[in-house]
């Protein structure tokens, strides 16, 4: 990955954060990694866990959410989170969620798309 893309992919997960916080989210962690997994960001709010994964875009078309997420990244995804939950005590709701970061928009645009993936659909 480039400088560049690192710094465009840091910015959008810079204002997911932002947006996840103004929404009542407290950020556990951003990128987290363990082993060979990541999980961009990781947050609570109540007794809800969310895991999040962030696409940051600074021009052209956005796919939708469902065209996004393929199975290699999806079980990906699922480990991450298996990983962070066996390392941490957590009981309640878990979440999986998607923000697109629209760059090309003033001021830049945050969709957000709730319950993405669940547990049964990790890609196993």
């Amino acid at each position: 990955m480039t400088t560049k893309n690192k710094e465009t992919g840091l910015l959008g997960e810079t204002l997911a954060a932002n947006y996840l916080q103004a929404q009542g989210w407290h950020i556990l962690k951003r990128n987290w990694e363990y082993k060979y997994w990541e999980m961009d960001l990781i947050a609570q709010k109540g007794d809800c866990l969310l895991f999040a994964e962030v696409k940051t875009f600074e021009f052209g078309f956005v796919l939708p959410p469902v065209q996004k997420m393929g199975k290699t990244k999806l079980r990906a995804l699922g480990q991450a989170a298996e990983a962070w939950l066996s390392l941490n005590d957590f009981e309640g709701q878990i979440r999986f969620d998607l923000l697109y970061v629209l760059l090309q928009q003033q001021p830049p645009e945050v969709l957000h798309y709730q319950d993405v993936w669940f547990p049964n659909n990790w890609g196993r």
